[in-house]
């Protein structure tokens, strides 16, 4: 079950403490980690893992990610959602998730 983050912040506005999802694809899989973010830099987000979605990559908590802006959500349910929780996917730098 994922943890509700969802926030009106702009990725530049993200401090190290704040959390975030990023979808990564390894070896033809789609991956979902639960990260502590780190940084943000020309569009790169650089974030530590706290989980994995999929049990067996239980390896990877605590190692650093990187990932392309586009490739990171917050997840929570907004004024304009009506019964569900759901990704909320950055575009940019200069709009919030949310």
């Amino acid at each position: 079950m994922r943890k509700v983050n969802l926030t009106n912040k702009l990725i530049a506005e993200f401090e190290k403490g704040d959390t975030i999802y990023i979808r990564k694809l390894i070896n033809n899989f789609t991956f979902f980690y639960f990260c502590e973010f780190v940084s943000c830099l020309r569009g790169v987000v650089k974030a530590k893992v706290i989980s994995c979605e999929q049990q067996h990559r239980e390896i990877d908590a605590g190692k650093e990610l990187t990932a392309k802006l586009s490739r990171c959500f917050l997840w929570g349910k907004d004024e304009n959602d009506e019964k569900w929780e759901r990704c909320h996917w950055f575009t940019t730098k200069e709009r919030s998730a949310k």
